[in-house]
C-alpha cells in the first residue's frame, strides 16, 4: 500500500495570495508559516489518502500529522497509526511517499522497554526458550503459548510435551521444536523456560527434575496455570507467576473475595511469598516484585476467553529468553497481550476476539 503526490509550491503561494496565510494554516491544522513546508505538509496528507485508497478528506487535512520519530524518521500519524513517510521540496516542488499499512502507537515508556534486534544477530542471539506445556485434553494451552514466543521474536522455541502430545504439537507449531517432557535434560542450553499451561496435576517427578535444573542452571523460570500446583506443593523456585484472581487464592491459602477486594495487597503478598515477580491478572493487572507496582491498563473484556493466559506466557517468557529483566518482560508483555485485543476490537469486536487473535494482532505493535 503506497501513495505517492507531488505538488507545486507555486500552488500554494497562490493560494496564500488569495485566502491568506490563516486559511491555509486552518486547512492543513498546522502552525507552520513556510509555503514549502506547507506544500510538502500537503502532498504528505495527500499520499496519505492515496495508500488508503480514500483520498484526500477532511478528517485527513484536519487530524493527520506529521510527526518525527526518536531516531529522526519522518512519519505521518493518523487513525491512531504511524505511517512511514518519505518528504522533500526543492526546486519548486514538493513530494511525498507514504508506504506501510501502518502500526498502531505505542506508549512512550513502555515503548522505551523494547531492545533494538541486532541487524547481524542469528537465531542464537534471539534466546532459546523451553516451554513444558500440554497435556491429552490441553493441546491448545501448548500451541498457544509456543506460537506467541515466536510471535515475540525469540530465536527457539522447544517444546516440551507428553509423548504422546508429540505429533500433533508439530502440527500445532510448525516453527517450533517438539519433544517428549522426559527428553528434558540438563544439557540443553536455554535462556528460559515457562512450566504448567495445560500441563495437568500427574507429573511430579518431571516438574520437579525441571524446576531442579533450571535452578542449578541459572535458568529464569516463568509459572502458570497447573504449574502453581507442583510450584505450591513442593516449594519450588520460580522468577515470575502470572497467576489469576482465582489461582492467586490458592497459592496464598485465601478466599478469592479476600483477593478480588485487595488485588494490589495480594500481588504483593504473593512476591513475597514465593519471592517472584508477580503478574496479577485481571482488569488493570498489576505487576510488582513486592515493591515497586505496576498497573497494565491495555486490553478489554475479549480477553475473558480460554487460552489468553497462555499466550501471555508465551510472550513474557519469550521476552525472558531474550535477555529481558523479569519485571521488564512482566511489564512489556502484560501491556503488548491487552494492546494486540485493543486494537483487534477496534478493527473487529470484542465479542469475536480469541486467544489466537491475539497472536496475530502482535505485529501491529512492534
Amino acid at each position: 500500500m503506497i501513495g505517492i503526490d507531488i505538488v507545486k509550491v507555486s500552488r500554494f503561494q497562490d493560494l496564500i495570495d488569495r485566502r491568506g496565510l490563516d486559511f491555509a494554516q486552518k486547512m492543513l491544522n498546522t502552525s507552520s508559516n513556510d509555503v514549502d513546508s506547507l506544500a510538502a505538509i500537503f502532498a504528505a496528507k495527500e499520499a496519505l489518502g492515496k495508500a488508503l485508497k480514500t483520498g484526500i478528506n477532511r478528517d485527513i487535512l484536519k487530524n493527520a500529522k506529521l510527526i518525527r520519530e526518536p531516531s529522526g524518521a519522518p512519519t505521518i500519524y493518523y487513525n491512531k497509526k504511524l505511517y512511514e513517510l518519505s518528504i522533500s521540496h526543492d526546486a519548486g516542488i514538493a513530494v511525498a511517499v507514504v508506504s506501510g499499512s501502518g502500526r498502531y502507537e505505542m506508549d512512550e515508556k513502555i515503548q522505551s522497554l523494547i531492545k533494538s534486534r541486532d541487524q547481524y544477530g542469528n537465531k542464537s542471539s534471539f534466546g532459546r526458550l523451553a516451554i513444558v506445556a500440554g497435556s491429552k485434553k490441553m493441546t491448545g494451552a501448548a500451541a498457544l503459548s509456543a506460537n506467541a514466543a515466536m510471535r515475540t521474536g525469540v530465536g527457539y522455541t522447544y517444546l516440551y510435551v507428553p509423548e504422546e502430545l508429540i505429533s500433533i504439537m508439530q502440527l500445532k507449531t510448525t516453527e517450533v521444536i517438539v519433544d517428549d517432557i522426559k527428553n528434558f535434560y540438563e544439557d540443553i542450553k536455554l535462556n528460559a523456560i515457562a512450566i504448567g499451561p495445560g500441563i495437568g496435576y500427574d507429573r511430579d517427578r518431571e516438574m520437579i527434575n525441571i524446576f531442579n535444573i533450571c535452578n542449578k542452571n541459572n535458568i529464569p523460570i516463568l509459572v502458570d496455570a497447573d504449574g502453581f500446583y507442583y510450584l505450591k506443593k513442593y516449594n519450588l523456585k520460580a522468577n515470575i507467576i502470572t497467576p489469576h484472581e482465582m489461582e492467586a487464592a490458592r497459592l496464598l491459602d485465601e478466599d478469592i473475595s479476600f483477593i478480588k477486594a485487595n488485588r494490589e495487597q495480594s500481588a504483593i503478598k504473593l512476591s513475597k511469598k514465593y519471592n517472584v515477580i508477580t503478574l496479577l491478572k485481571g482488569k488493570d493487572s498489576i505487576i510488582t516484585d513486592g515493591k515497586e507496582v505496576f498497573i497494565n491498563q491495555t486490553g478489554n473484556s475479549g480477553l475473558a476467553s480460554a487460552g489468553t493466559g497462555d499466550v501471555l506466557s508465551g510472550i513474557i517468557s519469550s521476552l525472558l529468553a531474550q535477555g529481558y529483566d523479569a519485571i521488564d518482560a512482566a511489564r512489556l508483555g502484560s501491556y503488548i497481550h491487552g494492546r494486540a485485543a485493543e486494537i483487534y476490537a477496534e478493527e473487529k469486536s470484542e465479542h469475536s476476539l480469541i486467544a489466537s487473535d491475539i497472536i496475530d494482532y502482535m505485529g501491529y505493535i512492534f
